[in-house]
């Protein structure tokens, strides 16, 4: 570990970096979960370890010297730097920080279980549900997130919206102006295709005639249905 003192785990990526500033871009940053690493004596001399778990973690702002920009944050505590200064196994330091979340007093952030809103619950790729389309919507989100951390390395995590009004599911895709347009679609497609195969009928109904013979002919709009003229007239014959 050297002189770092931050390990954050990120799906199965591990970041080991030596911080001496924390700080937050959102509106709703938890100020107190950052005074109190900040004011941490230990964390800031490398004598303690702040482990956090974050879902995005990406670099900004230089090669040798960045900052390090973490999303959707938990499980995080301090640990002391002499127990994983020669630490080398990934679960080694999983084990250390299991260990760690079971201490409340040592809690920056609060644990995943506590943030849990709705547990064990289906995730609805779409509002349509999971189907076999020729988008392979399931079989894409799939390959971004298959790990189940149970290979060690941490879970995948993804957004999602849920209703109060139903409990039994969430959906990953969430997009209000989307389903109005297929709605719409839906509505307008058939009914327009309705009017149209009607004016068809309509137009062949007063374009198309039958004369006496059971021939079709145009009438060209005039005298549809009519049965039209024959071009032979029966003459009358009378016996002398």
């Amino acid at each position: 570990m050297g002189d770092r003192n931050t390990v954050i785990f990120s799906k199965e990526r591990l970041y080991a970096a030596s911080c001496g500033h924390v700080n937050s871009s959102s509106a709703h940053q938890d100020n107190n979960t950052i005074e109190l690493l900040n004011s941490n004596l230990g964390w800031k001399n490398k004598a303690k370890v702040a482990f956090i778990f974050c879902t995005y973690v990406k670099h900004q702002n230089g090669n040798k010297f960045y900052d390090l920009v973490m999303e959707d944050c938990f499980n995080g505590t301090v640990g002391d730097a002499n127990r994983v200064q020669n630490v080398t196994d990934f679960r080694d330091l999983l084990s250390y920080h299991k260990e760690l979340t079971s201490r409340p007093s040592e809690l920056l952030i609060n644990t995943e279980e506590s943030l849990g809103i709705m547990n064990i619950t289906k995730l609805l790729i779409n509002p349509q549900a999971c189907s076999n389309t020729l988008s392979s919507a399931c079989a894409k989100f799939f390959e971004g997130h298959a790990a189940d951390g149970l290979d060690g390395t941490t879970a995948d995590r993804f957004p999602c919206y849920y209703t109060d009004k139903k409990h039994d599911f969430v959906i990953g895709v969430y997009n209000p102006r989307n389903t109005f347009i297929f709605l719409l679609l839906a509505s307008v497609v058939p009914g327009g295709l309705f009017i149209f195969a009607c004016f068809i009928l309509f137009l062949c109904s007063k374009s198309v005639g039958v004369n006496d013979e059971g021939h079709l002919h145009l009438t060209l709009l005039k005298g549809a249905g009519n049965g039209g003229k024959s071009d032979h007239e029966d003459s009358d014959f009378n016996d002398p």
